[in-house]
C-alpha cells in the first residue's frame, strides 16, 4: 500500500485527497501485475474470453483478437472498457464476486422495508426485496474524478408495480465527504445516479435516467419498450470528473441504449450500487480513476 499523499487538486490535479488512499480489491492488485504474464489461460477468467483475469485488460468486457485487444494509451486498460481511451487511468478495484462473502470494502446498506447483500454463485446478489426496498453497497475511494462499470442481470421474474411505484437498478456517485463511523442514511443517495427505471403509472414509464438528486437534475433517454425486463443483462457505466461533468452509458444485452450527459458538483467521497425493489444481480464491478 502507497503511504497516502495530502495533496491540492486545484493547483496539481492531483485526485487523491483527505490523504486517503483508495481501496485497492485484490483483484485490482492482480491485475497491475499483467505485464508480467506468461501463459494469459487458464482461470479466474471473467469475461469467458481464454485471457485469466490478472492478464487480461479487460476483465470484465469479452474481447475477440488482437484488434479487440488494443490499448491505445498504454495505461494496461483496454480501449473496450477505458473510460478515458487516449488519458491513461488506473483500476482502483476490481471485484468479480467469487468469494463466499463481501469484501471488507464494500459497505452493504439496507432500509427498514427489509432485504439484504448476499454473495451467490458468483454474483452480488439483491436478495429478499419488496417493492420500495431501496439496496445500496458503498464503496469508499475518496476520488474527485471516477468511473463505476458495473454488469447486471434483472431476475426471471419482477414484482408487479402498485400505481404510482417505481422499480429501479444502477450506480451512483456520492457528492458528500465519505461518513466514517457515522451512521450512513440507506435512502436514495445523495450525488450523480444513473439507473434503469421503470415506473407504472407515472411519465417516466421505462428509461435509461442520469440525475443529479442534490438539485433534481436529470437527462433521461426513452429506450426500447422492454428496456426493463426481466432477465434481462445490462452494463451500466457512470464517470463524473473532477469538474462535475458525469457521463453515463447504459447497454442492453451488449447494444448501447444511449450516452448521457449531465453537470453536477461533485466532491470527493463513495461510489456504489442501487437496487430499488428487484432482486438484481451484479456480475462485476470496476471502479477506474484518471493517474
Amino acid at each position: 500500500m502507497r503511504a497516502a499523499v495530502l495533496c491540492l487538486p486545484a493547483l496539481f490535479g492531483c485526485n487523491q485527497v483527505f490523504g486517503l488512499d483508495p481501496p485497492r480489491l485484490p483483484d485490482a492488485a492482480a491485475i497491475d501485475a499483467r505485464p508480467a504474464c506468461g501463459d494469459p489461460g487458464g482461470a479466474p477468467d471473467e469475461d469467458g474470453d481464454g485471457f485469466r483475469d490478472e492478464c487480461d485488460n479487460c476483465p470484465h468486457v469479452k474481447q475477440s483478437g488482437d484488434s479487440e485487444r488494443k490499448d491505445d494509451d498504454g495505461d494496461l486498460i483496454g480501449a473496450a472498457c477505458d473510460p478515458h481511451k487516449t488519458a491513461p487511468d488506473r483500476i482502483v478495484a476490481f471485484e468479480r464476486f467469487d468469494q463466499p462473502t463481501l469484501p471488507s470494502q464494500l459497505h452493504p446498506l439496507a432500509d427498514a422495508a427489509g432485504g439484504s447483500w448476499i454473495v451467490a454463485g458468483g454474483d452480488l446478489v439483491a436478495s429478499g426485496t419488496t417493492p420500495g426496498t431501496d439496496m445500496l453497497a458503498r464503496l469508499d475511494v475518496g476520488l474527485a474524478g471516477v468511473t463505476i462499470d458495473v454488469d447486471l442481470t434483472l431476475p426471471a421474474s419482477l414484482p408487479l408495480l402498485a400505481k404510482g411505484t417505481t422499480q429501479s437498478v444502477g450506480v451512483w456517485v456520492d457528492v458528500e465527504p465519505p461518513p466514517g463511523t457515522a451512521p450512513y442514511d440507506p435512502t436514495f443517495p445523495r450525488g450523480v445516479v444513473l439507473e434503469v427505471l421503470e415506473a407504472q403509472g407515472l411519465q417516466l414509464d421505462q428509461k435509461a435516467h442520469l440525475v443529479d438528486t442534490t438539485t433534481n437534475l436529470g437527462d433521461d433517454t426513452n429506450a426500447a419498450p422492454d428496456l426493463f425486463a426481466a432477465s434481462a443483462r445490462y452494463r451500466v457505466i457512470l464517470t463524473c470528473e473532477g469538474d462535475g461533468q458525469c457521463t453515463g452509458e447504459v447497454w442492453r444485452d451488449g447494444t448501447r441504449l444511449d450516452t448521457l450527459l449531465l453537470a453536477a458538483t461533485t466532491r470527493p467521497g463513495s461510489v456504489g450500487l442501487r437496487s430499488y425493489g428487484v432482486d438484481a444481480r451484479f456480475h462485476h464491478l470496476m471502479v477506474y480513476a484518471p493517474m
